[in-house]
């Protein structure tokens, strides 16, 4: 009989962005021969005892909360995994890593969006991942991140997995089609930071002809918030685009939309754009290296330039003049999404454990 792998996820929120969506997937269609422990801060909005995971949850004191190194060792000494599997942020990787090292446990490191040295705890995490780290599995092309994270990428035997699709939960909660009528309904999903180029799909937006109809809803939080509703209000585009906060499940949203907007300056791996695809929603995204490695130049979507306003509203006229051809070529974007069936980023994610195990 084969012994299972026992494999320890480390990551501060339960629930939020891709990659907590990522790890309840790989929890959720688990290889039978891996058993999974969760370590994290939060898990609001989460049911834990439907993960198919032991979770261990610290208490956090404050900002600085040296409590979390004893929580990760004191983690790692009770459940004994045979793998570290380290998510995000640094406030958590880091000491992780640390306890990891001093109990001799092979650990991995994800990149999980474009890596560079953004913040102090970067540069300390690249630097405790250098010394302490045995693979790096990245979701997205590495060649997007800075130079010294694609040599620590080589230098791990790094491996890329993109995300994954539960394409049953998908077909199940969106089953619509996209109507020609108007007024046309656009939706925008993701962190209202400079990342996701908010204000200046606000800024595009204000470009389309007043004959035109259409509205926009935002869903997702960030620091740009208060100038993005400022900037819509300056615009006067408040009767058009609605800011709604944080949604927990996108998938009843893009079922009532007809337009996903997606003008990114940056991305890791694009979830929603590939959630789109999967459910034909036609889709104006950014001309950059993570969005262009998913679609290439099939005509699944209409590509524009990010740091040029006029492009992204000649982007969004495009489609509404033309919205019969893009509607059609969604079934070339459902074809691109089935490549990211969930159960097959499990099986490589497994591979890469049994891999690490074998060599280590």
């Amino acid at each position: 009989m084969v012994k299972p792998i026992k494999v320890l996820h480390v990551i501060y929120a339960l629930s939020g962005g891709g990659a907590e969506r990522q790890l309840q997937l790989l929890l959720k269609y688990t290889h039978p021969n891996t058993i999974h422990g969760v370590l994290c801060v939060e898990s609001r909005y989460v049911e834990l005892e439907n993960l198919n995971a032991e979770v261990f949850l610290h208490q956090r004191q404050g900002k600085f909360d040296f409590g979390l190194y004893l929580t990760c060792f004191k983690t790692i000494k009770s459940f004994q995994p045979d793998i570290v599997h380290l998510w995000l942020p640094a406030v958590i990787t880091i000491p992780a890593m640390l306890s990891a090292a001093l109990q001799n446990k092979p650990v991995i490191f994800s990149y999980r969006r474009r890596m560079s040295f953004h913040r102090f705890l970067s540069t300390i995490e690249y630097i405790f991942a250098l010394f302490f780290v045995k693979k790096v599995i990245s979701n997205n092309e590495v060649s997007q991140s800075v130079k010294c994270y694609q040599l620590l990428y080589r230098y791990k035997s790094g491996v890329t997995i993109p995300n994954g699709l539960d394409f049953s939960v998908i077909q199940k909660k969106i089953n619509h089609q996209v109507k020609v009528d108007k007024p046309i309904s656009i939706l925008f999903v993701g962190r209202l930071v400079q990342e996701k180029n908010i204000l200046n799909l606000v800024r595009a937006l204000a470009q389309i002809p007043e004959n035109k109809q259409w509205t926009l809803d935002i869903f997702g939080d960030g620091n740009l918030k208060k100038e993005a509703l400022d900037l819509v209000g300056r615009q006067g585009l408040d009767n058009l685009v609605f800011f709604h906060g944080f949604e927990k499940s996108i998938y009843s949203k893009l079922a009532q939309c007809d337009l996903l907007l997606m003008p990114s300056n940056t991305e890791g791996m694009p979830n929603v754009l590939v959630e789109a695809m999967a459910a034909k929603i036609p889709v104006v995204a950014s001309n950059i290296s993570s969005i262009v490695n998913i679609v290439g130049d099939t005509g699944a979507v209409i590509l524009v330039d990010p740091e040029n306003v006029e492009s992204i509203a000649y982007g969004i006229l495009n489609y509404m003049d033309n919205q019969s051809i893009y509607i059609k070529n969604t079934s070339i974007g459902l074809n691109l999404a089935k490549k990211f069936d969930v159960e097959i980023m499990c099986e490589k994610y497994n591979e890469e454990y049994e891999t690490l195990l074998r060599d280590n």
